[in-house]
């Protein structure tokens, strides 16, 4: 019997969204959007090969997969998911999470691409990464992750795209601002 990667990539990522919609209030198809920008995003960019953005699709649409055993965990101690994420050590997910999908054979070059994508540019991030110190592709799936997580591009509307692009253009000028 043959297994098809993509096919079973896509029904984890169907469960994985399931499970964050009850918990956290992720929309439909919110792995497969992440997937989807972030590759785009990186063959923009150009840095890796057909084989490392097929890698990447992977690592982003498993992007959250210990998400619900975290969130679980969090709830059996009777915490409140209502202030999600804030208060939330979303470290220990992204490292249960890397440890994951290590089983997996991604390329070399994704590696920690899940443990740091919540890390942020200025080091805020649960790990305390700058931008200069977390993997490309973990940049990729941070920017795909909240882009579809703050505006919803399941639905999709002129006025989201203005307000991606203001967002987008702000983090830019951030970026370009901490630099020396």
């Amino acid at each position: 019997m043959e297994i098809c990667t993509n096919d079973l990539l896509f029904a984890m990522a169907t469960a994985l969204d399931a499970v964050e919609k009850s918990l956290v209030g992720v929309s439909d198809g919110h792995g497969r959007r992440v997937a989807y920008i972030a590759v785009k995003m990186a063959q923009a960019d150009g840095r890796y090969t057909d084989s490392q953005l097929m890698d990447l699709a992977g690592c982003a649409i498993l992007h959250d997969n210990a998400l619900t055993e975290y969130i679980q965990a969090e709830l059996s101690r009777k915490r409140d998911l209502a202030n999600w994420p804030n208060g939330y050590n979303l470290g220990s997910h992204c490292t249960a999470g890397e440890n994951n999908i290590s089983v997996l054979g991604f390329d070399k070059a994704l590696e920690n691409a899940v443990l740091y994508h919540h890390e942020e540019a200025d080091g805020s991030g649960p790990f305390g990464k700058t931008a200069d110190e977390t993997p490309f592709a973990a940049q990729l799936i941070h920017l795909a992750d909240m882009v579809d997580v703050r505006f919803d591009i399941g639905n999709i509307t002129a006025a989201k795209a203005e307000a991606i692009s203001d967002e987008l253009a702000k983090g830019a000028e951030a970026s370009s601002a901490m630099k020396p």
